[in-house]
C-alpha cells in the first residue's frame, strides 16, 4: 500500500507537479515528469554487512535480489511504475489480485523458469482521488490497508508461513 501511496502522491501533489512546469527543467528535458519504478518479489536473500569502522551498510545477495532488480529495470520498458512477480502475486488475496493486471511472461535468466509480470494501474489518467483508482469499467476502487493486511496474514501467503516457522525471523 505504501508504494501505491507514493505513486499516487507523485502524480497528485502540487509541490511535486510544479517541477513539470519548471522552465529550467523544460529547457533541458522535453515533457519533463518525475517517474519512479518499483518492483516487488517474494523470495530469500542473504544479508551481509559491508563498510568500515565508521559506517556499516547492509547488503543483500541472492537470485531473488537479481530478479527484483530485473523487474525494476523492466518498469521502464513497460511504462508502468510498479511490477509484481508471480511469486508475490500468488500469495495475495483474491481481493488484492482483483487490482492486478498481468502484462507479460518473461524469461529473465536462461536457467530459470519464466516469470509472470503483474502491475496495478495507478497512473495520472486513472487516479480519481487520494489513493483511489478507477478500474477500466469506471467503477471506483478504494485500496484499503485492511485488505493488504488480511492478504499478508493469510496462512497461504508464503511470507507469513516463513515468519511462523522460522524462529530467527520472529526474534
Amino acid at each position: 500500500l505504501s508504494l501505491l501511496k507514493m505513486i499516487a502522491k507523485l502524480n497528485t501533489q502540487d509541490n511535486i507537479l510544479r517541477y513539470r512546469k519548471n522552465s529550467k527543467l523544460l529547457n533541458r528535458f522535453t515533457n519533463y515528469t518525475i517517474k519512479m519504478g518499483f518492483a516487488l518479489h517474494l523470495g530469500w536473500a542473504i544479508e551481509g554487512a559491508i563498510g568500515s569502522d565508521h559506517k556499516i551498510d547492509a547488503s543483500y545477495l541472492g537470485p531473488n535480489i537479481n530478479l527484483t532488480m530485473k523487474l525494476e529495470e523492466a518498469t521502464k520498458s513497460y511504462g508502468v511504475p510498479l511490477l509484481l512477480s508471480d511469486a508475490l502475486y500468488e500469495g495475495l488475496s483474491h481481493c488484492i489480485k482483483s487490482y492486478c493486471r498481468e502484462i507479460d511472461t518473461v524469461k529473465f535468466f536462461p536457467d530459470k523458469p519464466a516469470t509472470h509480470l503483474y502491475t496495478i494501474d495507478v497512473t495520472p489518467s486513472v487516479l480519481t482521488s487520494r489513493y483511489r483508482i478507477k478500474r477500466e469499467d469506471n467503477s471506483n476502487v478504494q485500496l484499503k490497508k485492511e485488505d493488504l493486511t488480511k492478504s499478508m496474514m493469510n496462512p497461504h501467503f508464503r511470507a507469513y508461513t516463513l515468519i511462523q516457522e522460522d524462529f530467527m525471523i520472529r526474534t
